[in-house]
């Protein structure tokens, strides 16, 4: 019972008529401020239960600030919750929030933190793969650096959208890199993906945030080329004949990347 009250006072704390009073404004009530929030709670309960009607000689149409308070401060008795005219006042608390009862609330309450919890699931499901989707992209950009000489990167298309143009840009500066005399330093080279999270899911598109630290060094004719950048990358997942891929993806440095 303890819960079914906790969500029942932030449902009520929720409420647009409640939020967008001062009580929504404020953090620590006092008892003025329970007042308030009977009123508020009473002026809703006259509109829905009418005097002289089944339902108001049954349950009556008002709540009391000092029931009020005793509620949000827990100082609820235990025996009461088996105290009927207790059930009706959760009753009217739950009919001031859009429920028919206490029971009503409880059902939708539940129904909804299920539905809150496959969602969870599904989008934990979603993370995996777009996590393993990015992984393999950096996999495959990274070995795609030890040699320069290779025009193909068939690679790619495992994990971009065909003739993407991100592609391209790979393409644009692994040839500079080449033209630099450029040779791939293995051992002092590394990068790190991490803080994946998910900005957006639509029907055809879905975006994913990370961040990401790449080391990456290089010997030259002219000695050490460093390139050592951290930042924020967006990428942008769309589906290709039933299989998620990367369409695109914003990297704020790209142009110091391909003006190498």
């Amino acid at each position: 019972m303890d819960e079914v009250i906790e969500d029942l006072l932030t449902a009520i704390n929720s409420h647009e008529k409640v939020k967008n009073s001062i009580l929504g404004k404020i953090s620590e009530w006092k008892n003025n401020h329970y007042e308030i929030l009977s009123q508020i709670i009473n002026d809703v309960l006259s509109d829905k239960i009418e005097q002289n009607t089944d339902a108001f000689f049954t349950l009556g149409n008002s709540v009391s600030s000092i029931t009020l308070k005793r509620l949000y401060n827990k100082q609820v008795k235990p025996s009461a919750y088996t105290d009927l005219r207790f059930h009706k006042t959760l009753d009217k608390l739950c009919l001031f929030l859009g429920y028919t009862d206490l029971n009503n609330f409880i059902s939708e309450t539940k129904k909804k933190d299920n539905q809150k919890t496959t969602r969870q699931a599904d989008n934990s499901e979603l993370m995996k793969q777009l996590k393993e989707i990015v992984e393999e992209l950096c996999r495959i950009e990274f070995t795609a650096l030890r040699d320069l000489r290779d025009k193909e990167l068939v690679e790619f298309d495992k994990v971009l959208i065909k003739n993407t143009s991100y592609i391209e840009r790979a393409r644009v500066y692994r040839e500079n890199l080449n033209k630099m005399g450029a040779i791939f330093m293995e051992d002092s080279s590394n990068y790190e993906v991490f803080n994946y999270k998910i900005i957006s899911i639509e029907e055809d598109n879905i975006v994913l945030e990370t961040e990401e630290f790449w080391n990456i060094n290089f010997k030259t004719p002219k000695g050490i080329f460093p390139y050592h950048k951290r930042a924020n990358q967006i990428y942008y997942f769309k589906y290709q004949e039933g299989k998620l891929k990367i369409w695109d993806n914003y990297n704020p440095d790209i142009g110091e990347v391909i003006g190498m």
